[in-house]
């Protein structure tokens, strides 16, 4: 549940970012749909603990996690993307 609530977080932080640089600045950055994919199969993996199924935890939860991790790398997110024009 924790983990949910926080992707919900990040989701909500994304679409902060959205009005914020509109949506054709946005949608511009690979950075930006990789944080959104990464924190949508995050919730999916999540969701599969709840059903009991451990295909779906594996699968979306690597799949996540490895989103994640890559955008979070350092120097992976270029500065131009992050503030707006």
């Amino acid at each position: 549940g924790l983990m949910v609530a926080a992707e919900l977080a990040q989701l909500f932080t994304e679409v902060r970012q959205l009005t914020v640089l509109g949506i054709k600045r946005y949608f511009s950055s690979p950075w930006n749909l990789m944080d959104i994919g990464a924190s949508v199969t995050l919730i999916i993996g999540a969701v599969g603990t709840f059903q009991r199924s451990a295909d779906t935890v594996h699968l979306f939860g690597a799949l996540g996690v490895a989103l994640k991790w890559f955008s979070a790398a350092p120097g992976s997110t270029p500065a131009s993307f992050c503030t707006p024009k």
